[in-house]
């Protein structure tokens, strides 16, 4: 845990120096050197879980201890008493936020235990690791945003935060897009990687989506306050996220079991992403067209009514219905268009990025 921490500071060295390449390379050697490692003292160690732990200790500081070397010179020896006192007082707001992620991520699983079995915690961890995917992509698309974010509030003229809203509408959609292609594929991609016993996970996947979907409310929230240097803000999210989670919780898992925890994680993101963007709002204020936002939301609430419904129907792969659902997505695009939600600017915007690095 110290060395990752260790190794994500180095990686935010090399972001904010631009070194995107070097931050690529890092970012797919650590996995893969973790399991690696994982997997040859698995062999040699009898099976024994040490050999995980040894694997994930040896691969991150492997990767830990090369990256010094592209930032040697970013090092130096130099003490100021007043950046320690002002590094204090910005993050120890973060230290009850982290304690509370902890509770959240948590809680559900040990009530799905008591009510759903091994089984249902099985499925709901299947269909969270699955909808991971894009927390993947979100995390590669803030180290785009964050900067963007900081510079032009920086700035602080009219045009800078026309262009910090642009971007942010554009980046939004991209996220509730994805998240929607994710969840219209789900039971694909469940079929072909799992036994029959967990097919079933597919449900959840469009419901559970929805804790990163609503998450996208916050997220300029998040930089508002971080830009304000109002840290203590990000208290009333993490509280009104984690209270709705614990109540709903113990309210929907007894009846509805693995869906209820579902339904209970995405209200709960809910809560926190809209009591970030009121606090965003409040430290920095910046025109947001929150009605688009949320309309935005309520149709991708209403396609993904769509592959519920085909899950619980179908258990089988097939042809048709994957053309089906690519046809559904384009008319998603062509709503979205037609309400002004994006424009057919950003959306080839998104396919020339898209050719321009399959080309790479």
């Amino acid at each position: 845990g110290v060395l990752t921490y260790f190794l994500d500071y180095n990686l935010l060295l090399l972001t904010a120096l631009k070194r995107s390449i070097i931050y690529g390379v890092f970012n797919i050697c650590r996995p893969l050197f973790m399991l690696s490692l994982s997997l040859i003292f698995f062999n040699y160690l009898d099976y024994n879980i040490y050999a995980i732990i040894l694997g994930q200790l040896l691969g991150i500081s492997i990767v830990l201890f090369i990256s010094y070397f592209f930032l040697l010179d970013q090092f130096k020896l130099y003490f100021s008493a007043s950046y320690v006192k002002t590094s204090i007082l910005y993050s120890y707001p973060l230290l009850p936020r982290s304690i509370i992620g902890q509770i959240y991520s948590s809680f559900d699983k040990v009530m799905l235990t008591f009510y759903a079995g091994f089984s249902g915690v099985g499925l709901y961890s299947l269909s969270a690791k699955y909808s991971e995917v894009i927390k993947l992509i979100m995390a590669s698309l803030d180290k785009v945003w964050h900067p963007y974010f900081l510079e032009n509030a920086t700035l602080g003229d009219k045009t800078s935060k026309q262009k910090i809203i642009d971007k942010f509408e554009a980046i939004s959609f991209l996220i509730i897009f994805l998240g929607l292609i994710i969840s219209f594929f789900g039971q694909e991609a469940i079929i072909m990687l799992s036994t029959k016993e967990f097919h079933n996970a597919s449900y959840y996947i469009p419901i559970y989506m929805f804790f990163y979907i609503f998450s996208v409310i916050g997220m300029m929230g998040y930089m508002q306050i971080t830009f304000a240097k109002k840290m203590k803000y990000f208290l009333f999210g993490s509280i009104g996220s984690i209270a709705t989670n614990i109540f709903l919780n113990i309210l929907l898992i007894p009846i509805y079991g693995v869906m209820g925890a579902c339904i209970s994680t995405a209200l709960a993101a809910l809560v926190g992403a809209i009591l970030n963007a009121y606090n965003g709002q409040k430290v920095y204020r910046l025109p947001i067209n929150f009605i688009k936002l949320f309309l935005l939301i309520g149709l991708a609430m209403i396609f993904s009514v769509i592959p519920f419904v085909i899950s619980i129907s179908n258990d089988q792969i097939s042809i048709l219905l994957i053309i089906s659902k690519l046809f559904l997505l384009l008319i998603f695009l062509l709503i979205s268009i037609l309400l002004g939600l994006t424009t057919s600017k950003n959306i080839l915007g998104y396919f020339d990025g898209i050719l321009s690095f399959v080309r790479k």
